[in-house]
């Protein structure tokens, strides 16, 4: 039984037309992040910072071949939306595409500062959950308090976190889980 499973996982991973499919995938992934950086950044969120594209593709690249594993192992069709915020974050928060610039003091470096990639993978996972950040009142600063602390320091799971991403939209939303 447990051979028959491993057989089927390593076949649908390494499944050359599953990667081929998502190459579009990910072109289509990269300029929706790029996006959503471009935004924060022009609205004054994440200053003197810059998006590494390499990174973000082996982030983005990542995310999709996790998932796969997620789908394959749990013999799911589809991945919902919470999953998928919380995936994106879990890769996002490892690779830390964004980048500081050298305008940043050293000495006087924030926490914002250290902390820009947990961040930005959080105004990332709202995009993925449909939740327009400037629309929203945000959740209170102990919520993201302890968000970015549990992101920065602890070992992210994704299926926990996916349950975190669907608090969050209901948060968002007003809406009893």
């Amino acid at each position: 039984m447990i051979g028959e499973r491993m057989e089927v996982i390593q076949k649908c991973i390494k499944n050359p037309e599953y990667r081929e499919e998502i190459k579009g995938r990910i072109a289509v992934r990269m300029a929706g992040v790029e996006d959503v950086f471009v935004e924060i950044q022009t609205r004054g969120l994440i200053p003197n910072a810059t998006l590494n594209k390499a990174l973000l593709y082996t982030a983005i690249d990542s995310y999709y071949k996790d998932i796969e594993r997620i789908k394959c192992f749990h013999p799911i069709p589809f991945t919902d939306k919470h999953k998928k915020a919380a995936f994106s974050i879990k890769w996002l928060i490892k690779l830390k595409p964004i980048q500081l610039e050298n305008m940043c003091d050293d000495d006087n470096i924030s926490k914002k500062e250290i902390l820009i990639n947990e961040y930005f993978a959080i105004f990332i996972a709202m995009a993925l959950l449909d939740l327009d950040f400037t629309l929203y009142e945000m959740p209170s600063s102990k919520y993201i308090a302890n968000l970015l602390y549990t992101l920065y320091y602890r070992e992210v799971n994704g299926m926990v976190l996916s349950s975190v991403m669907y608090l969050l939209e209901c948060g968002l939303k007003k809406n009893i889980p």
